[in-house]
């Protein structure tokens, strides 16, 4: 049986290239079958591939004495076989994470912080963890019955960043069975036997089921599983390739697509585009979709989003340029718009430019801002300008307007009130040349 259980996790390590000679490998100990097996099997391997071994484990505080055997039992097993060995008690209860959620989601979120803590700290590689094949299975049946995309029915990843699961090719069963005939210990943690949790009604109950309708369901639902993850990985292939034609420069941390560019491509491949970058869901998606189709604009969750000519623009930020007051020469930066006013001294010129003008004394002082809901130049509403130029909405409210005693005189490429020329020179321009500002295409 050895040999049929190492063949299976060779495979794995050569078909996901798991370990390299010399890697340093932090080992997630609970104690239990899996973790024991995942902590024999690295031991097992440590000389083959000069390894560096440690085993770390997580007392959660949630099951009182039970616990504190599992610690004890993790720590005695890992001396027994000269590995270092690292646990900490975090009270899961009381611990602030960043989601809200069941107690197991927000366990698992401290697990894998720790994990990386714990890495870092030791300066290891990588992590493994005791992942098996029907984990995987459960993680698939799990997505599937609360709703998934082809992610999260790709089961439990073989490989992520720094993260592996050698035992990704073996069932829990033969697992146990191993153990038992190599006759080495490991604890059991009751809240796996407690059917009120869907993954243990999934475990307990789900999966004999299927297996009684069809020997070998676990290994096919596996394979499927696998197949979807090909499918995954070729699909944020797809993506990455549009996001690399669709993107358009603009601020830092912000995202500006090309619309037409995007509407060409297959639904499927738009709405993995969307929850590829922002994790937006099912409705999420259609609600994005929708805006990009007919144009608008929209809050979603912690984003604005809004589409029009040409382009789709989403932020976590509502840009927008503060009123300043402009009482006498000088030059106002604003920084996160990269843009730079220069209000300074100056012969008048019959030179016309885009961005810069001369106007008079008389017009001081100015008000700089960004459109309002019923600005009127000239007795016409200024969004009528912007339309007939085709300006994107959200660069609407980025685009300088200056103002004076209660009247535009002037938007830098949309209109400028005629009579106002004189001694003073009035420029709008960028901060840093090379970065983007409003009135870059």
């Amino acid at each position: 049986m050895k040999d049929i259980i190492f063949q299976k996790i060779f495979k794995a390590l050569k078909d996901f290239n798991m370990i390299k000679k010399g890697d340093s490998i932090l080992i997630a100990f609970s104690g239990g079958p899996d973790s024991v097996m995942l902590l024999y099997v690295l031991k097992s391997l440590q000389k083959k591939f000069n390894l560096k071994l440690a085993a770390y484990h997580l007392n959660h505080m949630l099951r009182g004495e039970e616990a504190k055997r599992d610690e004890e039992f993790s720590r005695k097993l890992a001396e027994e076989w000269n590995i270092p060995f690292y646990s900490e008690k975090i009270d899961i209860k009381k611990y602030k994470t960043e989601k809200v959620g069941s107690l197991e989601e927000k366990a698992r979120e401290i697990r894998y912080k720790r994990y990386h803590y714990w890495k870092e700290r030791l300066k290891f590689r990588k992590v493994a963890l005791g992942h098996t094949k029907t984990d995987s299975v459960e993680t698939f049946i799990y997505n599937l019955i609360r709703g998934s995309g082809l992610k999260g029915l790709s089961g439990i990843p073989p490989v992520r960043d720094f993260y592996i699961r050698p035992l990704i090719y073996l069932e829990r069963e033969e697992i146990q069975e191993f153990l038992k005939i190599k006759n080495i210990p490991y604890v059991i943690d009751s809240t796996n036997l407690e059917p009120e949790f869907t993954r243990n009604k999934i475990r307990l109950q789900l999966l004999p089921l299927l297996e009684e309708i069809r020997k070998g369901a676990t290994q096919k639902i596996f394979q499927s599983s696998l197949i979807l993850k090909e499918a995954e990985d070729f699909i944020q292939c797809e993506v990455k390739k549009l996001l690399k034609k669709a993107t358009k420069e603009v601020f830092k941390g912000d995202w500006l697509l090309d619309t037409s560019l995007i509407r060409s491509y297959h639904l499927f491949i738009k709405k993995s585009l969307f929850h590829y970058l922002f994790g937006f869901n099912f409705e999420e998606t259609s609600t994005v979709l929708n805006i990009l189709e007919k144009g608008g604009r929209i809050r979603l969750r912690d984003f604005y989003i809004s589409s029009s000519f040409g382009e789709l623009y989403i932020s976590k930020k509502e840009r927008k340029l503060p009123d300043t007051v402009l009482q006498k020469p000088g030059i106002f930066e604003f920084d996160e718009l990269n843009l730079k006013i220069i209000l300074e001294r100056g012969e008048k010129t019959t030179h016309r430019m885009l961005y810069r003008i001369n106007i008079s004394w008389d017009y001081l002082p100015l008000i700089v801002r960004s459109r309002r809901e019923g600005d009127r130049v000239h007795g016409k509403k200024l969004k009528d300008y912007f339309i007939r130029k085709k300006i994107p909405e959200w660069r609407r409210a980025l685009i300088p307007v200056f103002e004076h005693a209660g009247e535009i005189i002037w938007v830098p490429g949309i209109y400028l009130k005629r009579g106002i020329e004189g001694k003073l020179k009035l420029e709008v321009c960028k901060i840093h040349g090379e970065k983007f500002w409003v009135f870059d295409k």
